[in-house]
């Protein structure tokens, strides 16, 4: 990553540590463990899956977004160095049980294979990971784009909201 490296490795390593306990929470499942509906009537842990890759994707497209816009603007490395891991901590995004309704573009296909949903949360997670490669060199903490639900989030809160969101989703999956 080029310059400022400190926040962006944080929240990388956040990113890292929730993929691997979603991925050690749905390996074991079979095919039709991940068809299967939830209890409660919501996605299938395949739908899950699959939605998580959609988000992923999106989330990389406003990252880049974003720094196309700091490189218009000029900006700078962040020079700080203090945690940016409890910026959504007012939002309670993992433990939230309530029901928030994705919009269209981001609801899942039902019936997706196995090896296909792991393959396009590998194909995400290397989208997104690029783009954040290339974040190091601005401040994103200057950079916000509005989330559905929370509002106006910065760059770095999206990368940490991408972390956060596939923990609430292994939740729902380790309940249904």
């Amino acid at each position: 990553m080029a310059a400022n490296t400190v926040r962006l490795s944080e929240i990388v390593d956040a990113l890292q540590a929730a993929r691997s306990r979603l991925l050690d929470g749905v390996g074991s499942l079979s095919q039709a463990d991940l068809d299967t509906a939830s209890s409660t009537g919501g996605w299938s842990a395949g739908e899950i899956l699959h939605h998580l890759q959609l988000i992923e994707l999106a989330v990389s497209r406003v990252i880049g977004r974003l720094l196309e816009q700091a490189a218009r603007e000029g900006l700078h490395p962040d020079p700080r160095t203090d945690s940016v891991l409890g910026s959504l901590d007012q939002f309670s995004i993992e433990s939230s049980s309530q029901k928030i309704v994705a919009p269209t573009p981001f609801t899942p296909h039902k019936g997706s294979a196995k090896q296909a949903l792991f393959d396009g949360l590998a194909a995400s997670r290397a989208a997104l990971l690029a783009v954040v490669e290339k974040a190091g060199a601005f401040d994103l903490s200057r950079l916000t784009f509005p989330h559905p639900v929370f509002g106006r989030i910065d760059g770095y809160q999206w990368l940490l909201y991408l972390a956060q969101h596939e923990l609430r989703h292994l939740h729902q999956i380790e309940r249904s």
